[in-house]
């Protein structure tokens, strides 16, 4: 059998990690006057605020953007001398390495985001002497295809609990001169400043509607041309309930007809019919059909603050069935109520703190219907409803707009990526 060859455009020269450009080099972590290092296993508390310290986690680790997201900071109180405080303390330029669970997420420390931070034990630290390499480039190689793909590789072959120090020093990436490296980095920065400025867009957007549902969804703040007192009624006045789909098996699923999922339900504020899944219903058999109109509920959930997540149905057309894990909520007068609003109603932070408080249970907990039937809520007239539900999904159309952009940019981020961090295409310092 004749063997394959690797044909080799000119320019390029094959590596122990693919082909690269000639004046390229495939070198190892340990050979860029590197050290590296993990986090302490020695702090048994952080705090939400007021540590002296900021706590560096894999939840801030971020594998779209190599920036770190500080949503969700963590703090440690930590003596100024101590080793553990010098040996974990970042550095302007270092660079985070997730070395647990979700294996190679890079993250690049800028001291401009906080003046003092440490990592925990689940994130490795490499720090970079060597002058000829440029660290960003450096951070944002190992993000890159080519070398998550050889992380994954080398964890496959015997570090399967996770990357140690050992390994974090054998990882291998292609390095070009140091100006075709500051060029990249410049470049891939760019992108990467655009996905940021666009991501706080959208949270600025979210935090915007979640105000207004506050105030709109409460009647703390009417609309012009509104007044008037909220009408109030239980939910068993307000519709009747019923139940998903009953007697079916795993072989009952995979074809047949639409039914709506418990993800479906869970994740959305409107069904999504362009999701399907089926369900084989037999011609004798006795199933509950959705209708527009029509909100449906998740019976149980991990936490109860997941508990009765719910979603409107808008648009219903032909056939469709429940998933056995939800039941369904059906307005009684539907000509008083807007569908929309219904939809925004039961997701909104009043009516999500009733539901939840219903919660039963120690390890998967679940909604008692009977309580459930029990809830009060208050609606305007349907007039109101109407304005609301167009106020509330404007902003929607704008938050979607938004996050179809960000994804057109981290496409575009990614096959600049693929093209510039391996050569294919060269840049001109």
């Amino acid at each position: 059998m004749t063997k394959k060859t690797i044909p080799i455009p000119p320019g390029y020269k094959l590596t122990k990690i693919g082909v690269l450009p000639v004046e390229w080099e495939a070198k190892r972590i340990r050979d860029l006057e590197a050290t590296v290092t993990s986090g302490s296993r020695g702090w048994a508390e952080y705090y939400d605020e007021d540590g002296n310290g900021l706590f560096i986690r894999i939840t801030n680790l971020d594998r779209n953007n190599l920036f770190l997201n500080f949503s969700k900071n963590k703090y440690v109180n930590l003596p100024h001398g101590t080793t553990e405080g010098k040996r974990t303390r970042l550095h302007e330029g270092d660079i985070l390495i997730s070395i647990t669970a979700d294996l190679g997420i890079i993250g690049y420390w800028k001291t401009t985001n906080h003046p003092e931070a440490y990592i925990n034990q689940h994130v490795s630290m490499i720090r970079i002497m060597d002058r000829s390499v440029d660290k960003l480039f450096t951070a944002y190689q190992l993000s890159s295809p080519l070398v998550q793909r050889l992380i994954q590789v080398q964890c496959d072959q015997g570090a399967k609990a996770g990357l140690n120090l050992s390994s974090v020093n054998n990882i291998q990436i292609p390095l070009p001169p140091l100006p075709q490296q500051q060029k990249i980095a410049q470049i891939l920065a760019t992108w990467d400043h655009a996905i940021t400025t666009q991501t706080q867009l959208i949270d600025a957007k979210k935090e915007q509607k979640r105000g207004l549902m506050q105030r709109l969804l409460t009647g703390e703040v009417r609309l012009p041309g509104f007044e008037g007192e909220l009408f109030e009624q239980t939910i068993d006045e307000f519709g009747t309930t019923f139940n998903g789909l009953t007697g079916k098996n795993k072989e009952s699923f995979g074809a047949g007809e639409p039914y709506i999922s418990y993800m479906n339900v869970f994740k959305n504020t409107f069904v999504d019919f362009d999701i399907s899944d089926f369900v084989e219903i037999g011609p004798t058999d006795n199933q509950n059909v959705v209708i527009t109109g029509d909100i449906i509920f998740t019976v149980s959930s991990e936490t109860p603050s997941e508990v009765g997540m719910s979603s409107a149905v808008l648009n219903c057309s032909g056939q469709v069935y429940l998933n056995s894990f939800c039941f369904g909520l059906r307005p009684k007068n539907k000509d008083s109520v807007d569908f929309k609003y219904l939809g925004y109603y039961f997701r909104s932070q009043e009516m999500r703190k009733k539901i939840s408080s219903l919660a039963q249970g120690s390890t998967r907990f679940n909604l008692s219907k009977g309580n459930f039937k029990k809830l009060v809520i208050n609606l305007p007239q349907k007039e109101e409803q109407e304005a609301i539900a167009n106020i509330l999904f404007t902003a929607d159309r704008e938050i979607h707009l938004l996050e179809t952009r960000l994804t057109e940019f981290r496409e575009q981020k990614r096959g600049l990526m693929q093209r510039l961090l391996t050569g294919q295409v060269r840049v001109t310092p």
